[in-house]
C-alpha cells in the first residue's frame, strides 16, 4: 500500500511533465545522441559520446535512454514517464531504509514517520527539476543505487543468511558507479552507518563485515577507469582541468549555493531551472554562509566522533554533495537544485521527527498540510517545463544577469520567428558576458535570417575572433559567402569545419544547401543523409533532402522525406506545400 501511495503521489505532483518537451541538457544526452539508437548495438550503448553531456562517463544512464528509445524513439512522453516512476520507486526505497534505521536511533513510530518523510520527499518542489529534465534522471538512478546498497546491508546485518544481500550491496553499488559521480560516497555512507547503528564502532564494523566493505570500496575503480576515460573531467563542463574557474572562486559559490539550497528545503521558491555560471571571488561577502557551514560540518564531525546515530543526517547530507558542492570546479553549472535530490532527505528526517516529537497529537495533521501544499506547489512548478519558452522565461524573469538563460531564450524567440525580441535578448547576453560565444552567433543568426548579409558576416567574423574553431560560425558563414556568390571560400570554411568535428549535423546540413543551390544534387543528398543519420530530429534535413530527391525525379522517396520532417515538426509549412507539390503531380 505505502509503495502505491509513493508512486501515485509522485504521479500527482509531476504528471504535468509528461508531455513537456526535451529542455536544455536533454538535447546533447538524447536527440543528439546517436549511441542510444540501436540497443542491439551494446558497445555503443554502454560507450556514451564523451562530449560534456549528462550521459559522458556514464554507461548505465545511457542503457536506460535506450532502452527508452527502443520503446518510443525520440517521443519525450515515455522519458518524463520513466523518471516519474523511477522518483516513485526511490521513495519506496527510502521508506524501506528509514522503517530499519530510525528504530535503531531510538525514534518511536517510526512506520509513521518513515512515510511522512518518504512523502514529503517524493512531492517536494526542489525535485522538480530531477524530475522533469529527462537526463537529470542521473540523480535518481544514482539515489535509488545508493539507497538499494543501503537497504541490501541493513537487510543482511539483520538476516541469518547475509552473504546474499552482501553480494546484492555490492553489485548495486559497482552499477550505481557507472551511473553518477556521487556515488562515491557510497561505500564510506556504508561504513558509517555500520558502525554507528549496526556494529557500534569501526574496528567491529570491520571485524564483522570485512569483506562487505572491500567490496564496496573496490567499486571505486569502475569510477576510476570511468572518469579516466573522460580525460579526468567531462569536456568543458567540470574537472579541474578545464582551466575556465578556479578551485578557490568555486568553492567560495558553494558557501552560497548550499545555504540558498536548505533555504528551499523549508521555502521552496522561487525555483530557478539554471543559475548560470557565476562564480564568488570575494571572500567577505559570502563569509556569513561559510561560518554557518562550517559551525554544521563541525557539529556533525563531533557528533560523528560520539557516535550518534543522528549525527548520519549530517553526514549524508554534506558527503553526497561533496563530489558536486566542493572544490571540484563544474563550470557548466556552478549551483543547481537536481543537486539536493538526496540530501534533501537528511533536512526533512530532522524536521519531521522534530515534529512527531513535539508534537504528536498535531503533528500528522500538519505533516499532511504540508505534504498536501508541497505537492500543489510541484504540480504548479512544472507548468513551467512545458515548454522551452516558458521555462527561459521563467528563468530570464528570476536571473537576469544570466547570459546563458538569455541566449537561450532568444534561440527559442528565434526558432518561432520573433526575430527582433530574439535579437535584444542575444544582444542582452552578449552585455552581460562578452566572452559569451553563442550570442555572437545568434545575433549574427538573426541578421541572416532577416537578409542582413553584411551586417551578419561582420558579427560570425566577431565570433571566428574570439574562437576561429566555431563550427557553427564557420559553417554559417560558409553558407552566406556561397550565397553571395564566393563558393570556393564558402566551401572552404565548411569543409574547414567538417575536420574540426565530422558528426556536427548542422555543418552536413550547411554544406548540403549550398550543393543543393548549386545543382550538386548527388553531393546534397548524401550530406543531408548524413545529418539525419547524426541528427534524426532534423526536420530541415529532412524537408531539404525530399528538396533534392524531387528534383532528381525520385517522387515517392520524396513524399517519404516531406511526411518525415512534417512528423517531426507539424507546424512546418515549407515541407507542408513541397508534400502537397508531389501529391499534386506538380513540379
Amino acid at each position: 500500500m505505502v509503495s502505491v501511495v509513493l508512486v501515485a503521489s509522485s504521479l500527482a505532483a509531476f504528471h504535468r511533465t509528461l508531455w513537456s518537451p526535451f529542455v536544455f541538457d536533454d538535447g546533447l544526452a538524447v536527440r543528439d545522441n546517436p549511441t542510444i539508437r540501436s540497443l542491439s548495438d551494446w558497445r555503443a550503448v554502454l560507450s556514451p559520446p564523451n562530449n560534456g553531456s549528462g550521459v559522458s562517463g556514464r554507461p548505465v544512464v545511457n542503457l536506460s535512454l535506450a532502452l527508452n528509445h527502443a520503446l518510443s524513439g525520440l517521443e519525450p512522453f515515455g522519458y518524463h514517464l520513466t523518471n516519474i516512476l523511477l522518483h516513485g520507486v526511490a521513495g519506496i526505497l527510502l521508506y524501506a531504509c528509514l522503517l530499519r534505521v530510525l528504530p535503531r536511533c531510538g525514534v518511536g513510530n517510526a512506520g509513521s514517520v518513515s512515510l511522512w518523510v518518504a512523502l514529503i520527499w517524493v512531492v517536494h518542489p526542489l525535485q522538480s527539476e530531477s524530475v522533469a529534465s529527462v537526463i537529470q534522471r542521473t540523480e535518481i538512478l544514482a539515489g535509488i543505487f545508493l539507497l538499494s546498497t543501503i537497504l541490501c546491508v541493513l537487510r543482511g546485518a539483520s538476516s541469518q543468511r547475509p552473504l546474499p544481500w552482501y553480494i546484492s550491496a555490492a553489485a548495486l553499488s559497482a552499477i550505481g558507479m557507472a551511473t553518477k559521480e556521487i556515488m562515491f560516497v557510497a561505500p564510506i555512507l556504508v561504513l558509517l552507518f555500520d558502525r554507528s547503528i549496526l556494529s557500534g564502532s569501526f574496528p567491529a564494523a570491520w571485524r564483522q563485515r570485512r569483506m562487505l566493505h572491500v567490496s564496496l570500496f573496490a567499486g571505486w575503480l569502475i569510477l576510476g577507469v570511468l572518469v579516466a576515460g573522460m580525460g579526468g573531467t567531462r569536456g568543458d563542463a567540470a574537472g579541474f582541468g578545464t582551466g575556465t574557474i578556479s578551485w578557490w572562486a568555486y568553492f567560495l559559490k558553494q558557501w552560497q549555493a548550499i545555504v540558498i539550497y536548505l533555504r528551499l528545503c523549508l521555502w521552496p521558491h522561487p525555483l530557478i531551472a539554471d543559475y548560470g555560471t557565476d562564480v564568488v571571488t570575494d571572500w567577505v561577502s559570502v563569509l556569513p554562509q561559510g561560518l554557518f557551514l562550517t559551525g554544521l560540518a563541525a557539529l556533525t564531525c563531533h557528533a560523528l566522533r560520539r557516535n550518534s546515530p543522528w549525527a548520519l543526517a549530517g553526514a549524508w547530507f554534506f558527503l553526497i554533495l561533496g563530489p558536486s558542492s566542493s572544490v571540484m570546479p563544474l563550470a557548466a553549472q556552478t549551483m543547481a537544485e537536481h543537486r539536493m535530490y538526496l540530501p534533501l532527505a537528511a533536512v526533512i528526517v530532522l524536521i519531521v521527527v522534530t515534529v512527531q516529537r513535539f508534537q504528536p497529537r498535531w503533528g500528522h495533521f500538519g505533516l499532511g498540510l504540508v505534504a498536501f501544499a508541497l505537492g500543489v506547489v510541484s504540480h504548479a512548478r512544472s507548468r513551467v517545463y512545458e515548454s522551452e519558452l516558458t521555462l527561459w522565461s521563467d528563468t530570464v524573469m528570476h536571473r537576469p544577469g544570466n547570459e546563458r538563460a538569455h541566449h537561450n531564450l532568444a534561440g527559442v524567440l528565434n526558432n518561432m520567428g520573433r526575430h527582433e525580441e530574439a535579437l535584444r535578448h542575444f544582444q542582452r547576453a552578449i552585455e552581460i558576458e562578452p566572452r559569451y560565444l553563442p550570442p555572437r552567433i545568434g545575433v549574427a543568426n538573426c541578421h541572416f535570417r532577416a537578409g542582413r548579409f553584411r551586417e551578419a558576416i561582420q558579427q560570425y567574423e566577431s565570433a571566428l575572433a574570439v574562437n576561429p574553431n566555431s563550427l557553427e560560425a564557420l559553417g554559417n558563414l560558409g553558407v552566406i559567402l556561397c550565397e553571395l556568390g564566393q563558393l570556393d571560400a564558402g566551401l572552404r570554411l565548411l569543409r574547414k569545419a567538417l575536420e574540426l568535428d565530422p558528426a556536427f549535423a548542422d555543418v552536413h546540413f550547411n554544406l548540403g544547401t549550398v550543393l543543393l543551390k548549386s545543382g550538386q544534387l548527388a553531393d546534397a543528398e548524401r550530406a543531408y543523409r548524413e545529418a539525419i543519420r547524426l541528427r534524426p530530429h532534423h526536420a530541415e534535413a529532412s524537408n531539404n533532402l525530399g528538396a533534392v530527391l524531387l528534383r532528381q525525379g525520385r517522387r515517392a522517396e520524396a513524399e517519404t522525406a516531406f511526411r518525415r520532417a512534417l512528423e517531426l515538426r507539424p507546424d512546418y509549412p515549407e515541407a507542408r506545400a513541397n508534400l502537397q507539390v508531389v501529391l499534386a503531380g506538380g513540379f
